[in-house]
């Protein structure tokens, strides 16, 4: 009996250094996708009007509006804006998923909702970065913080 615990002991162990070292030869392991996602550290949250105007102010951001054209000429812009997008035009989301990847962004719309989504989508896209204003521009305007035309 205890030969075969013995044995079965040894080929587990056997076993078990077998897969670690074909494990460890796979060429590009490092590209995989899921051990990408569980070393990045991914930034996606939505942050208050005081925290997004912190994040501009450090320079380290780009800031882009995901607006419509028309709420843009009518409500207009947070002075920062790098780049303005509009959500709704599919040539301009494909714009968006061209931006490096690697960098960080700040994005906003009016009420926050359509940057919720946008964020997430970025995100599923292997954007790193993605920070949206909660509340959007209308919020950001009642607490006293100005748009500029």
């Amino acid at each position: 009996m205890k030969k075969i615990i013995y044995l079965f002991i040894f080929l587990i162990t056997l076993s078990w250094c077998s897969w670690k070292n074909i494990n460890n030869n796979i060429p590009n392991k490092n590209l995989s996708w899921w051990k990408i996602k569980m070393t990045d550290k991914i930034i996606n949250k939505a942050v208050s009007p005081e925290e997004f105007k912190k994040l501009i102010n450090t320079w380290k951001y780009t800031v882009i509006d995901i607006r419509t054209p028309q709420e843009l000429d009518y409500f207009g812009y947070i002075f920062w804006m790098n780049y303005h997008y509009d959500m709704y035009n599919t040539g301009d989301v494909q714009k968006i998923l061209e931006l490096p990847k690697d960098e960080k962004y700040l994005i906003y719309c009016y009420h926050g909702n359509r940057t919720a989504m946008m964020r997430e989508y970025m995100i599923q896209n292997w954007f790193k970065y993605v920070i949206d204003l909660a509340g959007g521009t209308d919020l950001r305007t009642q607490q006293g913080n100005k748009l500029v035309h």
